[in-house]
């Protein structure tokens, strides 16, 4: 059997198969083996060469093989796009490498002073950088209050362009999420995840009530909405504006409103059905 038959007779077999909406087989490794994937150190070389030998051993690659992957991960490692980085995950799924661009001991002090300057305790990034959670959480809740004191400065404050200029930048707080997480990434234990950082996450990405999520709660306000109607309706009753609003504990302008909806009509008439 050649290499290659060998390779993705390997890595059919590490695969557990679901299907999908279409019925079409996906490929989803399961948890233990995606876990037990060899990793490889790329920004030391001796430690590069070793892991490389490493997966020589435990894969059973050819030197073909090898060279491949070298070349893959010597491209991400100059340009460190998504699409590079697809690249290697893509052809050589079965081993996972380092990602890290930021976090580390160079960067931590050569931004030393910038931190501080945005009222950053540079030690609480050093504790980050090595994943312990509650340096982790503290430096969250610190750039969560660096964000509240920037949000408070009124746009009708004299000066107020200068002063927000002077708090916590969107550029840094960007950077060190991504610091923190690199630091998770990059340690090979399990790292519990504060409930601050996604909390922080979600303030930036998406806000508390984002386009997509009020639409759902949207979509379960009216499916409970449409049993409450349809529990209290005679057989053959027809639903007026006065008795919507009475049921919903609403205005009669929204029940007039909802009454003309066709997704509530549509939900209703397939409820009383």
């Amino acid at each position: 059997m050649s290499d290659n038959l060998q390779r993705q007779k390997a890595k059919t077999s590490s695969y557990t198969w679901f299907k999908d909406q279409e019925g079409k087989p996906k490929p989803y490794l399961e948890r233990s083996a995606w876990r037990q994937r060899p990793r490889v150190h790329l920004f030391d070389y001796d430690a590069f060469r070793c892991d490389l030998r490493q997966i020589e051993l435990q894969l059973h690659w050819s030197n073909e093989q090898l060279y491949k992957f070298e070349l893959v991960v010597n491209e991400y490692s100059r340009n460190p796009t998504i699409e590079n980085y697809l690249r290697v995950r893509r052809e050589f799924p079965e081993v996972e490498i380092e990602i890290a661009e930021f976090a580390g001991v160079p960067s931590l002090f050569a931004l030393r002073e910038e931190f501080e300057n945005q009222g950053i305790d540079p030690r609480l990034v050093w504790g980050c950088l090595s994943a312990d959670e509650p340096a982790i959480d503290a430096l969250c809740l610190r750039l969560m209050e660096l964000l509240v004191e920037r949000e408070k400065i009124s746009k009708h404050e004299p000066g107020h362009i200068q002063k927000r200029r002077a708090t916590i930048s969107d550029a840094m707080v960007n950077y060190l999420i991504v610091w923190i997480l690199e630091s998770i990434d990059s340690r090979e234990r399990d790292v519990r995840i504060p409930a601050s950082l996604p909390v922080l996450v979600r303030h930036l990405l998406t806000g508390t009530k984002p386009d997509l999520h009020a639409a759902f709660c949207r979509g379960v306000e009216l499916y409970y909405l449409v049993q409450r109607v349809a529990r209290s309706l005679k057989p053959d009753e027809k639903l007026s504006i006065n008795k919507l609003a009475s049921i919903a504990d609403i205005p009669r302008i929204r029940a007039a409103r909802l009454l003309k909806d066709e997704e509530f009509k549509e939900l209703l008439a397939r409820t009383v059905r």
